[in-house]
C-alpha cells in the first residue's frame, strides 16, 4: 500500500504499511512529537479506526494536556483522556531511577482496560483490544525510527 497522498520517504511508506495492516489503532498520545506524528500517520492510514488517548493525572502538567488537546483538534484526531493513578503507587512516589516504568505500566494498564471496554461495547476490534498487541506493537521501534528520524519526517521541506 502506498502512503496516503504519497509518501515522502521509504521509512514513511513502511510506517503507513505497518499501520494499514491493523483494523484499528489505539495510540498512547502525549502530544509530544513522537506520539503526535504516530497519531497523525495512523489517522491517515486508518481513517475512522484510530483512538488517541492521553493520560490524565496530577503528574501530567496542565500545559501539556492543553497542548495535546490543541494538536488533536488541529489535526482532527479522535482523542480521549484516561485517568491514571501513578501517584497512588508507592514505587512511583519513591522516585527511583526507573520511575518511568511505573508511569508507563499505569498508562498501559489503563489503555488495556479502555480497549477492552470499547471492545465489549463493539467500538474497537479484537486486534487492537488484545493486551498483547496493545503493549507489544510499536511501529516506531519496528521501523527503527528514532526521535531524530521522526523529526526529519515531519519537518517542512
Amino acid at each position: 500500500m502506498s502512503a496516503p497522498g504519497g509518501a515522502t520517504s521509504t521509512r514513511e511508506a513502511r510506517l503507513y504499511a505497518v499501520l494499514a495492516d491493523y483494523e484499528s489503532i489505539l495510540v498512547a498520545y502525549s502530544g509530544g512529537v513522537d506520539s503526535a506524528y504516530l497519531a497523525w500517520a495512523a489517522n491517515r492510514a486508518r481513517p475512522g479506526q484510530v483512538l488517541c488517548v492521553t493520560a490524565d493525572s496530577p503528574s501530567y502538567p496542565r500545559r501539556h494536556r492543553d497542548i495535546a488537546e490543541a494538536i488533536a483538534r488541529q489535526f482532527h484526531l479522535p482523542h480521549e483522556f484516561v485517568h491514571t493513578s501513578e501517584l497512588d503507587r508507592p514505587e512511583y512516589r519513591a522516585n527511583p531511577v526507573n520511575r518511568c516504568y511505573y508511569c508507563k505500566h499505569e498508562l498501559y494498564t489503563a489503555l488495556s482496560l479502555l480497549a477492552r471496554c470499547q471492545l465489549n461495547a463493539g467500538e474497537m476490534d479484537a486486534g487492537v483490544a488484545s493486551l498483547e498487541e496493545a503493549l507489544k506493537v510499536d511501529p516506531n521501534s519496528t521501523l527503527a525510527a528514532e526521535n531524530k528520524q521522526i523529526l526529519e519526517a515531519v519537518k517542512p521541506k
